[in-house]
């Protein structure tokens, strides 16, 4: 999600992505639920950058190259 607001990212399988497997980026009001994340090469399971008031709940992050749940230049992030 780039830019987005009031959005929900739920229940996705996310596996060999060569990047981050979910990121968020430029957002407001994002909701990160119930996700699996594996086998990411070369980034983080989720990656949340320049987003405020974000709730990441619920997550299978495994297997990734980088950090599980990576968090930058945000305020209001809920893990």
């Amino acid at each position: 999600v780039n830019g987005g607001s009031d959005n929900t990212v739920r229940g996705n399988d996310v596996t060999n992505t060569g990047n981050d497997g979910i990121r968020i980026n430029a957002s407001l009001s994002i909701d990160v639920l119930n996700n699996r994340v594996r086998f990411d090469i070369g980034g983080d399971g989720i990656h949340v950058q320049d987003s405020n008031f974000a709730l990441i709940d619920g997550n299978t992050v495994r297997d990734t190259d980088d950090d599980g749940i990576d968090v930058h230049n945000s305020d209001d992030v809920v893990i």
